[in-house]
């Protein structure tokens, strides 16, 4: 709580935090200086949570978070451990973008995410299905763990997306790059809510 930003540390040689109830309420902010677990719940009031690769938040098994929004959510990787269903509060520059997966079967899968709110540059060959991908954001979703494949469900907004606007919704779809096969890939749309 505050208005100073504010970072979580620790020592060379010591392990990582867990942190079993934290409530972020900081309109400047958090820095993780290492790698953090949830333990059970994460309450998004206010501020946003930076996080990199090394040093990225993560929520146990059975672990929430709440509250998460344009104001309020983390600007960097988030990871998931578990089997329970989740919404990562995703965001970068005030969007938050919302990305959840489903229930799986392992305790110990463990997925990663990460909103962009830019053009991806994985390329622009399409596979079957597909006529075009977003030219203005995407995530970073990565099994890190395990071999579960749950199902994925996205987020948009259209004034998110300047000059980018989602017209008829049943002609979207979940779509993913294929690194051996160097094309986005169809994935599917499951509905649109």
């Amino acid at each position: 709580v505050g208005a100073s930003t504010q970072s979580i540390n620790k020592s060379v040689g010591t392990v990582s935090p867990i942190i079993q109830r934290l409530v972020m309420n900081n309109s400047n902010g958090l820095t993780l200086n290492t790698d953090v677990t949830i333990g059970i719940s994460a309450t998004l009031t206010n501020g946003i949570i930076t996080s990199t690769t090394a040093n990225f938040l993560n929520f146990a098994n059975g672990a929430t978070v709440t509250g998460a929004s344009n104001t309020t959510h983390v600007n960097g990787p988030v990871r998931k451990t578990g089997t329970d269903a989740f919404t990562f509060p995703t965001g970068k520059g005030g969007i938050y973008k919302r990305i959840a997966i489903g229930v799986r079967g392992a305790v110990g899968d463990q997925f990663t995410a990460e909103y962009f709110n830019t053009v991806q540059t994985s390329g622009s060959t399409m596979g079957a299905g597909l006529v075009s991908v977003s030219g203005c954001e995407y995530w970073n979703l990565l099994r890190t763990t395990g071999t579960a494949t749950p199902t994925v469900t996205l987020s948009w907004r259209n004034a998110d997306c300047p000059n980018t606007y989602v017209v008829n919704t049943a002609d979207l779809r979940v779509a993913s790059y294929n690194t051996g096969a160097s094309r986005w890939e169809d994935r599917g749309n499951g509905g649109v809510a």
